[in-house]
């Protein structure tokens, strides 16, 4: 006999399986990992294993526990390179911002104060971006949790 809980497991899964299939499009009608595969161009360069694994169709064949594994390993996988691509852009940053400041010396204190409060809109701009970048994984991790806690 099926228990409620592994029941109550597969209904989340597929809730959250059409919930997502019907806010992603982009999908173009795949029906299986190889047809979706040519379109993850990103993933080809971050995670080629796993793309390797999506094109010769062993995605496919896999359980849908394995499937929730694989697509876990493939978001750790792109948080890690999105940590690292952050903190290359955050270094850069703010080497721009050392040689904005060492340019803006040589300006008039009004001309220098202006230029800054207009630096400052772009850095809170940036804040907000990365705020809702953030909300947005963390939301993801939380409807992971609820999916795994289903089956506990």
């Amino acid at each position: 006999m099926i228990s409620f809980r592994a029941v109550v497991r597969t209904l989340w899964l597929l809730a959250i399986y059409v919930g997502l299939t019907a806010c992603h499009p982009e999908l173009g009608g795949a029906k299986t990992a190889a047809e979706l595969a040519p379109s993850l161009d990103a993933l080809r360069e971050v995670a080629p294993e796993h793309h390797r694994r999506l094109t010769d169709g062993t995605f496919d064949t896999l359980s849908i526990m394995e499937q929730l594994d694989f697509v876990a390993e493939v978001r750790t996988i792109g948080r890690e390179h999105r940590r690292i691509e952050r903190a290359k852009s955050r270094a850069a940053r703010r080497r721009a911002a050392v040689e904005f400041l060492d340019s803006i010396k040589s300006l008039t204190p009004e001309s220098a104060e202006e230029i800054l409060q207009a630096n400052r809109m772009k850095l809170l701009q940036d804040l907000k971006f990365e705020s809702d970048i953030v909300a947005m994984e963390d939301s993801f991790v939380w409807i992971e949790r609820q999916v795994l806690s289903v089956g506990r």
